[in-house]
């Protein structure tokens, strides 16, 4: 396990994500299809990071779910005085049993810690929560594309934790082969490492899925 980690050091890493780690990029990505949805569901929320994008909607109703009960103790305190916004430590599969559906499902920077096999589980549990009308957004890292910078190259190789960071198209072919969903649209974009868009550090995939 790494040093620096959300289970370790939740604070600390809350940190390093603030200043180096593109959290400013990937909030604007997380909510770039966000139309003001009443339920939302975040899978591997972790400290809530990304949480925070969602504050300025008074009306949503945020629910944050992921095993890893140091970041969810975190996340609790952090946002214990809005009363609209929840945290619980579970598996995605714990939070299906509730039958509750929701409007907006996001899986953000979780599915390059997964082989493809956990990822098409994951994919159908959330349609399984995702109402006729709901959207699912996911938003992950990619490896970087062949015109882009050795910088780019070098962060991955010292800051990524992940074990199963893919190619675009590889994570687009596994994400569509999933039965059951529909893609309204996929695209890359590039992070940048600090909260002022510079430099630019990462390679991310969006994508927008419905229920079939």
């Amino acid at each position: 396990m790494p040093l620096l980690s959300q289970n370790r050091m939740p604070a600390l890493w809350n940190w390093f994500q603030w200043i180096i780690g593109g959290i400013a990029d990937k909030r604007k990505l997380c909510t770039k299809y966000y139309l003001r949805q009443n339920k939302v569901l975040e899978a591997g929320c972790s400290v809530g990071n990304i949480a925070v994008a969602f504050l300025k909607y008074p009306d949503v109703h945020y629910i944050g779910v992921d095993i890893d009960r140091a970041a969810i103790e975190m996340a609790r305190k952090r946002f214990a005085r809005f009363i609209n916004f929840t945290f619980y430590c579970q598996d995605l599969r714990e939070r299906e049993k509730t039958k509750e559906g929701f409007d907006y499902i996001l899986l953000a920077g979780i599915l390059h810690h997964l082989p493809d096999g956990e990822i098409l589980s994951l994919l159908h549990t959330a349609m399984e929560l995702l109402v006729d009308d709901g959207l699912l957004v996911i938003v992950d890292p990619v490896l970087p594309e062949a015109s882009d910078n050795a910088f780019l190259r070098y962060y991955l190789k010292i800051f990524e934790q992940g074990k199963f960071v893919r190619d675009w198209a590889a994570l687009d072919r596994l994400l569509n082969s999933e039965s059951g969903i529909v893609c309204d649209g996929g695209e890359t974009c590039l992070v940048s490492a600090t909260p002022i868009g510079w430099p630019k550090c990462a390679r991310f995939g969006i994508w927008r899925f419905r229920r079939a």
